[in-house]
């Protein structure tokens, strides 16, 4: 592969805040991917298809990450992040395989009694992907919100306990970059 990349970053930091953001775009030449040979049977019925590797004669990729972190009051602090790539095979004029949506995540926590008790919110949001590779064998992925309660507390310098709960909705979602199971239908293989 051959990769000719630029990387703009851009970084604000005062007492309270902390900006950054990174932009970057590349002009990718023979791009390792790999297609699903129809003409070949998997070994395995479940398998999502036999593959053979090639290599994209021509790419692009931009996108950018971005944060911020902020100091409130009363003791809490937030971070927000947004990471997005756009990704196309300019050789088939076709989507780049295995781009993940955009995705937002937000992180709100607290620090009391002389930062020993901990509780924390974070919220994560992914966009749907309906930019897929059908060569490649992706399938369009819904959009998801996960929320996340946490607690922790330090007894010593080296004993602390923690609880929380993950997915606190009981969302049933899967990320874009899992696999799907190939069958009577395309079943994707959901997180825990």
């Amino acid at each position: 592969e051959i990769n000719y990349e630029t990387d703009l970053s851009i970084q604000y930091r005062s007492d309270r805040s902390i900006f950054h953001l990174d932009l970057f775009t590349a002009y990718l030449r023979d791009l390792i991917s790999s297609l699903i040979d129809t003409s070949l049977t998997p070994r395995l019925p479940n398998s999502p298809g036999v593959r053979q590797y090639t290599n994209i004669d021509r790419a692009f990729k931009t996108g950018f990450e971005f944060s911020w972190e902020q100091k409130w009051p009363a003791g809490l602090q937030h971070q927000l992040s947004i990471a997005y790539t756009y990704g196309k095979d300019l050789q088939r004029d076709d989507p780049l395989p295995e781009t993940a949506p955009l995705d937002m995540r937000f992180h709100l926590s607290g620090s009391y009694l002389s930062n020993r008790l901990k509780p924390y919110l974070m919220v994560r949001h992914a966009m749907k992907q309906d930019r897929i590779s059908k060569e490649f064998g992706e399938t369009r992925t819904p959009s998801f919100t996960l929320v996340d309660l946490g607690l922790s507390f330090r007894f010593t310098p080296s004993v602390s306990s923690t609880a929380g709960i993950q997915n606190l909705f009981d969302v049933l979602y899967y990320e874009h970059l899992s696999r799907s199971v190939r069958g009577m239908d395309e079943t994707p293989i959901y997180a825990p």
